[in-house]
C-alpha cells in the first residue's frame, strides 16, 4: 500500500526473481506440499504432490526460461521435474554421498530405535580419516508434528526460577506517576518523553538483571546476546509506544470535542462547562495512562525473564537438533555411498528405493552397509516399535530416504 497526496495505491502484481532455478522450485514444492500432513516432509505420491503444486500455481504462477530463451509459465509437472533433474545430477556427481537423498525431519519420531540403527552405519567422513562419532541425544530434543522444536514450559519455568529466583521482580525503583500532569498542562511531547524515560529504565533493568545473567549462564556468544537485547528493547518500546499513542488519541479527540463546543457555545457558561468537561476527560485519560504504564512495567518485569529463558532454551534445542541431524546425515551418507557398488553388482532399469532390498543378498547387504535389510526397511518404511521409556507400542513413519530423488538418481 502506498499513499501519495492523500490517495492510496495498491500494488496488484509483484515478481520475485531468482537466478537459481532449483532453489526457487524446491521452495515452491515444499511450500505447496508441507501445508498438508499427507505430503509434508517428502511424503505422498507424485500425483498428490503434483496436485498440490497445481493448486498453488493458481495463486503464485512460476515463469521460467525454456530451451529457446522464451519466458513461459511452468506447469506442475515442470515445477516437480526441473529440481528433480538437478538434484539427481548432483547426487550422481557426488557418488550418492549427498543430503538430497534424505528426509531428516522424521528422525526424531522414534528416537531410541532410530539412534541404534543409525549408529551401526559407518560415517561418510571415516574415509577421510576422521573418528566415527555416534549419534546421541535424539530423544532429548522435543519436536512437534511439523518437526519444529518445542520447549516444555516446565523446563522454562524451572530454569527461570533457578536463574533469577524472586529478585528480578523487584522493580520498586521504577515508579512512573503521571497523576499530576493534567494540572501542569503537560503536552503530548512531554508525555512522550516521560513514557520513554520509563521504557529506558525498564530496558536497563532487564539488560542488567535478566539478559546479561541469562546469556552468561547459557554461554551465549556476543552476537546472540546482542540479538536478544535488541529483541527485548523492541518489544519494550512497542508496548510503551502503544500506551503513548492511545493517550494521544484520547487527548486529540478531547481537544477536538472542546474546540467544537467552544465554537457552538452561545454563552460564557457553556464555554466554561465545556472546558470543565475537557479537564475531567483529560484527568480520566491521564489516569488510564498512569494505570497502563504501571501495569506494563509490572507485566514486563514479571514475564520477560521467562520469555528470555524460553528464547535461549529454544536456540539451544535448535542447535542440538541441527547437530544431531547433521550427524545422522553423516551416517546415512556412509550408507548411500555403498549404493553405486550395489547398482554395479545387481542393478537394472527396474531398481527403485522400494525394491532395493530385494536386489541384494541379506548377508552381503549386512556386510557392506553395517545394518540388516530389516533395519533398512525400518528406516525406509517405518513400523511399530516399543518405546523404551514408556514400554508402549508406538509407530514410526519412516521416510528417511527421499524416494523420488533416490529413484531419479
Amino acid at each position: 500500500m502506498l499513499t501519495v497526496g492523500g490517495e492510496t495505491f495498491r500494488k496488484e502484481t509483484a515478481y520475485v526473481f531468482d537466478f537459481d532455478p532449483a532453489r526457487t522450485l524446491i521452495i515452491f514444492d515444499e511450500f505447496a506440499n508441507n501445508l498438508k500432513a499427507d505430503t509434508a516432509q517428502g511424503k505422498g505420491t507424485t500425483e498428490d504432490r503434483k496436485e498440490n503444486i497445481r493448486r498453488l500455481l493458481n495463486f503464485f504462477p512460476v515463469i521460467g526460461e525454456d530451451d529457446e530463451g522464451t519466458m513461459v509459465e511452468l506447469d506442475a509437472a515442470s515445477v516437480l521435474s526441473i529440481p528433480r533433474k538437478l538434484k539427481s545430477m548432483e547426487v550422481v556427481r557426488r557418488g550418492f554421498m549427498c543430503n538430497y537423498l534424505f528426509n531428516i525431519g522424521n528422525v526424531f519420531g522414534a528416537p531410541a530405535a532410530i539412534q541404534e540403527i543409525v549408529n551401526k552405519l559407518q560415517t561418510a567422513q571415516e574415509e577421510k580419516g576422521t573418528e566415527k562419532k555416534p549419534v546421541e541425544g535424539i530423544g532429548d530434543v522435543n519436536v512437534d508434528e511439523n518437526g519444529d522444536v518445542e520447549v516444555p514450559e516446565e523446563i522454562v519455568i524451572g530454569k527461570a526460577k533457578d536463574l533469577f529466583g524472586d529478585k528480578v521482580y523487584d522493580y520498586s525503583e521504577i515508579k512512573p506517576d503521571f497523576s499530576n500532569y493534567v494540572e501542569q498542562g503537560a503536552t503530548n511531547g512531554k508525555i512522550d518523553k516521560e513514557i520513554q524515560k520509563v521504557a529506558e529504565a525498564v530496558k536497563d533493568k532487564l539488560k542488567t538483571d535478566v539478559v546479561n545473567p541469562a546469556t552468561d549462564d547459557y554461554g551465549s556468544k556476543t552476537a546472540e546476546k546482542k540479538r536478544i537485547e535488541r529483541q527485548v528493547e523492541r518489544e519494550v518500546d512497542t508496548s510503551f509506544q502503544k500506551i503513548a499513542d492511545d493517550y494521544k488519541q484520547q487527548a486529540n479527540i478531547a481537544q477536538a470535542d472542546l474546540d467544537r463546543k467552544r465554537k457552538d457555545a452561545n454563552t460564557e457558561a457553556e464555554v466554561r462547562q465545556a472546558e470543565n468537561e475537557f479537564v475531567e476527560t483529560m484527568k480520566a485519560a491521564m489516569q488510564s495512562l498512569n494505570d497502563a504504564v504501571q501495569e506494563t512495567v509490572k507485566q514486563t518485569m514479571e514475564e520477560k525473564p521467562k520469555e528470555v529463558v524460553e528464547h535461549l532454551e529454544r536456540n539451544k534445542a535448535e542447535r542440538q537438533k541441527r547437530d544431531i541431524e547433521e550427524e545422522v546425515r553423516s551416517h546415512l551418507r556412509g550408507f548411500s555411498r555403498t549404493i553405486p557398488s550395489f547398482i554395479m553388482a545387481y542393478g537394472d532399469d527396474g531398481l527403485t528405493l522400494a525394491n532395493f532390498d530385494e536386489y541384494t543378498e541379506d548377508d552381503v547387504f549386512l556386510e557392506v552397509t553395517g545394518i540388516t535389510e530389516d533395519e533398512f526397511r525400518f528406516l525406509r518404511d517405518g513400523g511399530d516399535y516399543t518405546n523404551e521409556q514408556t514400554g508402549k507400542e508406538e509407530h514410526f513413519d519412516g521416510h528417511l530416504f527421499d524416494e523420488t530423488v533416490f529413484n531419479d538418481s
